[in-house]
């Protein structure tokens, strides 16, 4: 997130949604645009939990996702440092070749209820 802004979308998949703090985010495009319009800041994981989570709706075929869930620290330019938490779920991707996953649903809200 520190870097390379223009590239953070491309982990998501083509119809995404990130809430962010409350505010929907629609779309690798939209996306795109909300990265590279945030402030540039410095970002501190202090913990990622993950589990594997069937989906629902496959009857017979499996199709595994996978819940991450990220605690840490952030600092936007300007701004005093906040602590956030984030949760999203990866989905892997048909191919060949590869095993290929990207995020197709992600929530981020800053915990800091005061500020």
């Amino acid at each position: 997130m520190d870097g390379n802004r223009d590239q953070i979308s491309l982990l998501y998949i083509e119809e995404a949604t990130l809430m962010w703090n409350g505010k929907p985010i629609l779309g690798q495009k939209a996306l795109n645009e909300f990265f590279t319009s945030l402030p540039a800041s410095s970002f501190h994981v202090s913990a990622v939990d993950c589990q594997p989570v069937r989906h629902p709706e496959m009857n017979d075929q499996v199709q595994i996702r996978v819940l991450v869930v990220v605690c840490g620290t952030v600092k936007f330019e300007g701004k005093p440092q906040r602590n956030f938490h984030q949760t999203f779920i990866l989905k892997q991707l048909p191919s060949s070749e590869n095993t290929k996953w990207k995020i197709a649903h992600g929530c981020f809200r800053f915990q800091d209820w005061g500020q």
